[in-house]
């Protein structure tokens, strides 16, 4: 198994996104033990989000 970098601290959640959207998640995160998660319950909201 290959070592994990360490997730820096943010000042915004603008630097943290822009972090992400240049940097690849498997040198942060063992997706490997990820599992499946399912949310049966959601309601359907009037804001759009959006999950990149």
């Amino acid at each position: 198994m290959k070592s994990l970098k360490k997730i820096p601290k943010y000042a915004s959640l603008e630097v943290e996104s822009k972090f992400w959207q240049e940097q690849d998640s498997t040198e942060y995160v063992d997706w490997t033990h990820a599992k499946l998660a399912r949310f049966p319950n959601l309601k359907p909201s009037t804001k759009n989000i959006s999950f990149n």
